[in-house]
């Protein structure tokens, strides 16, 4: 039988994430952290880039501002890691979300704030299970943006390219609680 989890350009071609609040929505292909991992934990892969997508979704009909940097993004990446969290443990999602931001060129501010809302989604996640309906964790990802136990950045600039954005990252651009 083809064991895909060891075939390298088999998990580059088919196990793509869509990039952090794209625009254009192209999905892009694993790194070399992620795609050993990918070829260690298969099945948890699978499940990793569906909740990566679903996350998108949900996201997306949140109504929160700035897919990319902004409360929508703290919504995102927490969410994303609850929903694996719960599914497979926090161990494994620590690993694949860490060689997720692994040198992938973000601002340092934006890596902090990734990093901090993956950790959050996780702390979340891992009081549920694979059973958990989604909308049981969405309701708690919902809550900690309103509490303000994630963080987002802000203020943002328009983005040149699609100019209905804000995310690009300014010099005056700080860390903030999402209840602010």
């Amino acid at each position: 039988p083809f064991n895909w989890w060891n075939d390298t350009n088999f998990i580059k071609n088919n196990l793509k994430i869509i990039p952090d609040g794209s625009s254009t929505n192209i999905p892009e292909e694993p790194n070399m952290l992620e795609i050993a991992l990918f070829s260690q934990y298969p099945v948890q892969a699978l499940l990793h880039i569906s909740n990566s997508h679903e996350a998108i979704s949900i996201a997306t009909i949140t109504n929160l501002p700035n897919r990319h940097n902004g409360k929508q993004d703290a919504f995102r990446h927490a969410y994303w890691n609850a929903r694996d969290a719960a599914d497979f443990g926090v161990h494994i999602t620590n690993l694949f979300t860490t060689a997720h931001e692994w040198n992938s060129g973000n601002h340092p501010l934006e890596t902090q704030m990734d990093f901090f809302n993956n950790s959050q989604g996780q702390n979340i996640g891992e009081n549920y299970n694979i059973l958990t309906s989604d909308s049981i964790i969405q309701t708690q990802v919902m809550n900690a943006v309103n509490y303000g136990t994630l963080k987002y950045l802000s203020p943002l600039g328009q983005n040149p390219i699609y100019p209905t954005e804000f995310d690009i990252i300014l010099t005056n651009t700080q860390i903030k609680w999402t209840n602010q």
